[in-house]
Order: C-alpha cells, then structure tokens, then sequence
C-alpha cells in the first residue's frame, strides 16, 4: 500500500513539475509570457514592413464563435489575440491574454514569431507562421510549433480583413 501512494505522490508531482507554464519564460502583464533568454529567428525591416502593413489596423479573422486579430508595430513586434466576443475600439489596445513575438517582412511574405501556450506539453513556446500580407488582408498559409521539437502543421489559408478601431496609441513592452 505504501508503494502505491509513493507512487502516486510521485506522478502528481511530476505532472505539476512538468506542467509549469513558465519555466525560461517571464510573465508579463496581463496574463502574457516572454523569453527570458528570446531565441527570435526572423529579423525585422520596418521599411520593408511599412510598404505592406497598415500599422493603424487590426487584421481580423472571423471564426464561427470565435474572432482571432493581428496588431503590428514598426520595431517587429506583434501581438496575436483571440476572443468569443464582438471586437470594439479598446481591444487593439487591450493587451490581456494575447500571444506576443515579433514578424518579418519580405517581398510581400510574412513570417510570424509569436509566443504561446503548446497545448501538447503544457508549456508556453514559439509558434511560427507564415503567408503574404498587404494593406487590406493577411493570409496565413502555415505553421511551425517550437523551436526543439519543430512539428509543421499546415491548415487550410486562413484570411484576415484590415479592421480600423479608431485611435491605437498602445506601444508593446516586449
């Protein structure tokens, strides 16, 4: 009987230790993470990016019960988020709970670097994506999950529409 409740013990405690969500990541405001030591690969150009990207827009995809949006900043940084409700002029600005990383920009090519949770381990990652981008729409075409461990996942293109909320005067803090 002592066997089995050491044993038990000791798997919950595994479980918990390997489940830690932030292990080599901070936690930031609002509920988000960043790499204490960032392994970024894509190298941004803000004047490659300007002549593609509407900084003033959120590129915003519609799902059936869901609304997932992009926001991008001339330094390279972008911000990915997904809510259940209706987007209004504060979420460009509203931080709280979104993926975090960086994008570079070439030929009209988007590669995307973003920090979020890998549902598989239980632990916050890179997640990389990629497409085109223009001044009214983003596409993306594909996904790479992780920077040890790279599984490819390519889906279906998802399209998202140039939405103007009003005034974006929110810098990033990563």
């Amino acid at each position: 009987m002592k066997l089995f409740i050491i044993f038990h013990l000791l798997a919950v405690l595994f479980f918990f230790a390997g489940c830690a969500p932030n292990r080599g990541f901070e936690k930031l405001a609002g509920n988000r993470y960043f790499p204490i030591n960032p392994e970024f690969s894509v190298d941004p150009d803000p004047e490659e990016a300007a002549s593609y990207i509407d900084f003033e827009a959120l590129y915003v995809h519609q799902g059936d019960s869901f609304v997932a949006y992009y926001r991008f900043w001339e330094g390279g940084q972008v911000l990915l988020k997904t809510t259940v409700e209706t987007l209004s002029e504060i979420d460009g600005d509203d931080f709280s709970d979104a993926s975090i990383g960086f994008y570079e920009v070439k030929d009209g090519e988007i590669e995307i670097e973003i920090i979020q949770l890998n549902p598989g381990i239980y632990r916050y990652d890179y997640l990389t994506l990629w497409g085109n981008i223009g001044k009214e729409m983003l596409t993306i075409s594909g996904r790479l999950r992780g920077k040890t461990t790279r599984l490819r996942f390519d889906h279906d293109p998802q399209n998202y529409v140039a939405y103007y909320p009003g005034d974006l005067v929110r810098y990033p803090d990563w």
